[in-house]
């Protein structure tokens, strides 16, 4: 959001964690609405673009939530769904190692099922990437009990919080879906 603001955007968030939305007024002095998607009132035909970066996977509901998007989003608005491809290769040859199989993940996709839910909602796909995220070295060695001692230094630790490393597993979709059809 903070990106998209700075690029002259008009930027609304809607976020379940407290935590983030604390995190987000405090850092980046962005307003969040605290909640869930499909619970929160929105105007109807108002936004551009609605994006759903790592959210359809934790929701019980991904259809609604898509349906919602769509009510929302102004003739020929812009859905973006960054999500696990639970029939990548990266997600094949982890098999149940998988790092996107966690019990907050609800649902998952393959590239047809995400077609499939997106067209259903009243979407078509205009554009499709692999997703790369992009971690500190802080946070990727913070998830290692072998290279956790190194962060135990605050020096070492604001080193290596920024040091970007960007990892391209091609395991994530990527996806950019127009509104069909009026309201």
């Amino acid at each position: 959001m903070d990106v998209a603001r700075r690029r002259g955007w008009k930027v609304e968030g809607i976020e379940p964690s407290s935590w983030a939305v604390r995190v987000a007024a405090d850092k980046y002095g962005l307003r969040l609405r605290q909640g869930a998607f499909e619970e929160i009132e929105l105007p109807a035909n108002t936004y551009a673009a609605v994006t759903f970066v790592d959210l359809i996977e934790h929701t019980p509901t991904p259809f609604l939530a898509m349906a919602k998007a769509r009510r929302v989003l102004r003739p020929g608005g812009i859905l973006v769904v960054v999500t696990p491809d639970i029939h990548s290769l990266a997600a094949r040859m982890a098999g149940h190692l998988w790092w996107h199989l966690r019990p907050a993940h609800l649902a998952f996709f393959s590239r047809a099922s995400l077609a499939s839910l997106l067209a259903r909602a009243g979407f078509s796909i205009v554009a499709e990437h692999r997703y790369a995220w992009t971690f500190s070295l802080h946070y990727l060695l913070s998830r290692q009990p072998l290279t956790r001692p190194f962060l135990r230094a605050r020096a070492m630790a604001s080193f290596f919080k920024k040091i970007p490393i960007k990892l391209a597993f091609h395991d994530s979709f990527e996806v950019y879906a127009r509104k069909d059809g009026p309201g």
